[in-house]
């Protein structure tokens, strides 16, 4: 896959309205709006080739790819709240079901192949693994199923997130990518140092 880099980002910008619209399926968490679902609806999506950096992420002679493609958090269903956990995270799979993953895979190789050596990447592929909001709900207890936590708007990003201690408790701190100082390892790294350092603080001041 010598035409990726290590990383990279496919968007839509032919024109102004399928710009604007690629982000609508992120944007909008409405059933009826048109994302993915729609053959002429563009979408934007990201790529990590990380074998083009690091050698043990592939056999020899293979590439390994990372494919991130945007989307909305699980809709909230009344009706599931009252079954049992796995009958529950099964109910909300549905939002993001096989046929819903195979459209948007399709559409992904379909522009990955117009690059020069991905032309027959259908062809290539040995191994791959999915993963939808449902299943972050699953693994890790996500509300809504969201790896990133709260949006990235202005008004919660970085320092207008969250801030690490609780307003009416002085022991409660909290940490995570919902919190500041941001989402990501390196940022959530840093604000579990910060809350680490705090806690001793306190723990020092209680005794």
């Amino acid at each position: 896959c010598e035409s990726l880099n290590t990383h990279n980002v496919f968007l839509i910008s032919s024109d102004r309205s399928k710009m604007e619209k690629s982000w609508s399926a992120v944007r909008y968490n409405d059933p009826e709006a048109k994302s993915f679902e729609d053959a002429n609806f563009p979408f934007n999506f990201y790529v990590h080739r990380a074998s083009a950096t690091d050698e043990s992420a592939a056999p020899h002679g293979c590439d390994s790819l990372m494919i991130l493609v945007p989307c909305c958090t699980l809709r909230r269903d009344e009706n599931l709240a009252t079954l049992d956990r796995d009958e529950c995270i099964k109910g909300y799979r549905e939002q993001f079901d096989d046929e819903f993953v195979s459209k948007v895979r399709g559409r992904i190789l379909d522009r990955l192949s117009v690059l020069d050596d991905l032309d027959d990447i259908q062809s290539h592929i040995l191994d791959e693994v999915y993963v939808t909001p449902a299943d972050y709900a699953n693994y890790y207890n996500l509300g809504a199923g969201t790896p990133f936590a709260l949006s990235h708007g202005f008004g919660q990003l970085s320092l207008t997130r969250p801030g690490q201690q609780a307003r009416d408790s002085d022991n409660i701190l909290f940490v995570g990518a919902s919190t500041r100082p941001g989402n990501g390892v390196p940022l959530v790294l840093l604000g579990a140092k910060q809350v680490a350092k705090k806690a001793i603080s306190k723990i020092k001041t209680y005794a």
